[in-house]
């Protein structure tokens, strides 16, 4: 097990991997309605240590109210407690006379972390929903979610 502290704020422990949640990775259905990684934490999620500037109901994780970036950071803090910081990958250029596929690798702990904005943070702990127009939060006029 390992104690994880998304970008929000949000702690809390995550479970080891087992064969069944990498299962949940190709799960077509999941895939088709974009829950994959949402589903595949919360399958990890243990338990809340913090909330963070969220307001789950009992100490339980409300998945749909919490932030993409929570869940893809948590989503890598599992892959990287299973499998270890590097993390290989092919890539194929595009020019159609090359087509060559190369062998890349970074270093997850190595990725570049921003911390929750204070405006968001505030936002969602007054009971904000995590999927809203940037227009409530900022003006900026995009839709995110």
């Amino acid at each position: 097990m390992i104690e994880v502290t998304c970008p929000s704020g949000l702690r809390g422990i995550l479970r080891n991997v087992k064969v069944k949640d990498e299962q949940t990775l190709f799960d077509r259905g999941l895939s088709k309605s974009g829950q994959t990684t949402t589903r595949f934490v919360a399958d990890l999620w243990e338990k809340v240590v913090d909330p963070g500037p969220y307001t789950f109901s009992g100490g339980v994780v409300a998945w749909p109210d919490v932030l993409q970036a929570d869940i893809f950071y948590l989503f890598v803090r599992a892959r990287v407690a299973a499998y270890g910081t590097k993390h290989g990958f092919s890539v194929t250029c595009r020019n159609y006379g090359c087509r060559e596929a190369f062998q890349w690798e970074i270093d997850l702990d190595q990725l570049t972390l921003r911390e929750t904005a204070p405006e968001v943070k505030a936002y969602l702990a007054s009971g904000g929903a995590a999927f809203v127009e940037l227009t409530t939060l900022s003006g900026v006029g995009v839709k995110v979610r």
